[in-house]
Formats: C-alpha cells, structure tokens, sequence
C-alpha cells in the first residue's frame, strides 16, 4: 500500500491500473474523475476508489488546487 496527500493544480493524466486499486479522499477543492467516460464530481470529504482495469483521471475543478489523499494498494 501507498499513501500520498497530493495537490492538483489541474489534474492528471489518462492511466489504467491492472494491479492495484486507487482511491481519493478530497481533503480542499474539488475535481471531476472521469472513468470509462462517467464523471463523478468529488467535494471535500468524498471518496472514490476507481476500478481495476478502469480507463481514468482526474480534473481540477476548482479555482484552488484539489488537496486529497491517494492510496494505491495491491488488488
């Protein structure tokens, strides 16, 4: 398991993971994460653990960068 607190200022790049599941916790701002084309529109306090084998990334939708927790762990 891996755990980060990272900022976006605008989001992040398209990736698919085979062997491991992410997870967010938005700690500030907001954003959008896009998986397989449905967005979902995470607030402070949301979280969302994408897929396995899931096409997605991440959008900066507020003005201030999204400050969130990121946990990647083994599937």
């Amino acid at each position: 398991c891996t755990t980060a607190i990272v900022w976006l200022k605008d989001g992040s790049p398209k990736e698919i993971h085979t062997d491991q599941f992410e997870s967010f916790f938005i700690l500030e701002g907001t954003c959008d994460i896009v998986v397989n084309d449905e967005v979902f529109q995470l607030y402070p306090g949301d979280q969302y653990t994408v897929p396995l084998h899931a096409s997605h990334y991440v959008k900066v939708t507020s003005t201030v960068p999204c400050k969130l927790i990121l946990e990647r762990r083994a599937a």
